[in-house]
């Protein structure tokens, strides 16, 4: 009788988001604001571009250190903050997300920029990925 309700508490246990880490960001995806042109591969000045941090990778945690289960996301443009925000991962359970909306951006003059998104799920490490 104990094994039987040990099985049925185990079925019925509830999976977080944060039973996993965030390892792994694959790569940036632009898009033009006005047109849905995607993905960009030149940026135009003045023009509002949206960030996504696509093929997000993640692993089984063993030891569940997240306190929120909250994803924060800080999108950078030659090393300086251009967006910042973040997305609750309480009611994902196990459909984790692959990717992440990382805010919106605009250059001010022409020219070779790096875009960089660094993640972050609670206090775990730090997973980022970056296009020119």
């Amino acid at each position: 009788m104990i094994t039987r309700q040990l099985l049925l508490a185990l079925a019925t246990a509830p999976v977080a988001a944060f039973d996993y880490n965030l390892v792994g960001a694959g790569s940036v995806v632009l898009t033009d604001v006005s047109t849905s042109i995607s993905p960009l591969q030149t940026l135009f000045v003045d023009q509002d571009v949206s960030v996504v941090a696509d093929g997000l990778e993640w692993e089984a945690n063993d030891n569940a250190t997240t306190v929120t289960g909250t994803l924060f996301y800080e999108t950078f443009v030659d090393g300086k903050l251009a967006a910042q925000g973040n997305m609750s991962l309480d009611d994902v359970g196990r459909e984790l997300p692959s990717s992440v909306d990382a805010g919106t951006l605009s250059v001010s003059k022409g020219g070779r920029y790096t875009i960089e998104v660094v993640l972050k799920v609670d206090e775990q490490e730090e997973a980022s990925t970056s296009a020119e």
